[in-house]
């Protein structure tokens, strides 16, 4: 590049960026990481740019992924020798303590199962007392015609949100339909969740306890779909004029209520506890690499007229260095020391940052294999004959 665009005199700024072999090499680096924020090169330079697409750009990733690649087998290694280190004490306790602790155990599990019975006998001598409208609501909510028109509104719901940030669409449809629809969906929704909290107290999934609806995961969610709308009306009639329109777009959360991401969220459960410790750690040492990055780039380019003051302030270094982090180089004119910080950012830095997305990849493996390995283990249903025989 330093031969083909070093002197280019249609182009003068870009001879100045490769005036010689030591300045060229930020750039192509830059270029060898997949990213082109320079793209005015002159034809044989182009013919060059060609060659190192198809031969070279993955030779620079062949570090990164050396590294990544090394953290996720050490990281697998360390997870099979916790298991191994794990099932070797419990055989030694269950030899030493194996008795104390089966009656332990035992008598703590009878306890909570007893306190447990007798809760769950307490509260289905209440709901026996409770009106029949409770039972009668919670069966109508259950009842598959209400679900689908629940599931149907909240995914009209989504676009309508979406349609609505859309000038032209505001103009043919109006602000009015928007605003009628948004009444009529929230409430929908203010309906359906005072009848799961009415008929809490006769409804199972919730241990029968209104407490226990109102702190649950979709008692939250349907809360902030609408809450936002009866505040922002409140404050309204008493006079308060607020626009809580950025809080209104919650509704869209309703979404989360649809059965088919309960599985999604119990899998993304347990790949969290997988790897919580090790994306603490790692994450720790991403945010060193960041913040370390940005005070440097700020050190070393603040007052650099090339980049038009993008880089002179901590916070503004702060916000360039992310994205270079994500491998995005929106900016490349720097002083000698920026670009060997780039250099090093390149080769190193954003394998780094990667790091914890790795780990969170393996985890998520690691629940995938463990799900499949137990649906394995299940035993096959027998057929009805055998079963009633």
């Amino acid at each position: 590049l330093h031969l083909t665009e070093g002197n280019d005199e249609e182009d003068l700024e870009m001879a100045s960026r490769f005036r010689s072999i030591l300045s060229s090499m930020p750039f192509t680096l830059i270029h060898l990481t997949g990213d082109y924020p320079l793209v005015d090169y002159a034809i044989p330079a182009r013919f060059v740019h060609v060659l190192m697409i198809v031969c070279a750009n993955g030779m620079v990733g062949v570090a990164g992924g050396v590294l990544a690649s090394g953290f996720t087998i050490e990281l697998a290694a360390y997870r099979t020798k916790e298991r191994n280190r794990t099932k070797a004490a419990k055989g030694k306790l269950n030899k030493v303590l194996g008795s104390w602790i089966r009656r332990f155990r035992w008598a703590k599990l009878s306890k909570d199962l007893k306190m447990q019975q007798e809760t769950t006998l307490r509260r289905q001598a209440r709901a026996q007392n409770e009106p029949p409208s409770m039972t009668t609501i919670k069966e109508a909510l259950r009842k598959p015609a209400w679900r689908w028109a629940m599931a149907t509104l909240i995914f009209v719901n989504a676009v309508a949100v979406v349609a609505e940030s859309v000038p032209w669409c505001v103009k043919i449809c109006g602000q009015a339909f928007f605003d009628y629809f948004e009444l009529i969906s929230v409430l929908m929704f203010t309906a359906e969740y005072l009848g799961w909290l009415y008929s809490a107290p006769v409804n199972r999934q919730f241990a029968m306890s209104r407490k226990v609806f109102i702190w649950s995961f979709f008692g939250m969610v349907d809360l902030m779909a609408i809450a936002p709308y009866w505040l922002q009306s409140t404050l309204w009639l008493c006079g308060y004029n607020v626009d809580l329109q950025i809080f209104r777009i919650f509704r869209v959360l309703c979404i989360l209520q649809l059965e088919i991401f309960g599985d999604a969220f119990s899998l993304l459960l347990d790949t969290w506890h997988k790897c919580k410790d090790t994306m603490v750690a790692s994450g720790l040492l991403a945010l060193v690499v960041w913040l370390l990055g940005g005070v440097l780039f700020y050190e070393f380019e603040n007052g650099n007229e090339a980049l038009d003051g993008a880089l002179d302030s901590v916070p503004g270094a702060l916000h360039y260095t992310a994205v270079f982090l994500a491998g995005e180089w929106a900016l490349s004119d720097f002083t000698p020391g920026g670009k060997c910080l780039c250099m090093f950012y390149c080769l190193c830095g954003i394998a780094v940052f990667a790091i914890p997305l790795g780990g969170l990849f393996e985890a998520f493996e690691s629940s995938m294999s463990d799900r499949d390995s137990d649906i394995s283990l299940k035993p096959p249903l027998r057929p009805l004959s055998t079963a009633a025989t």
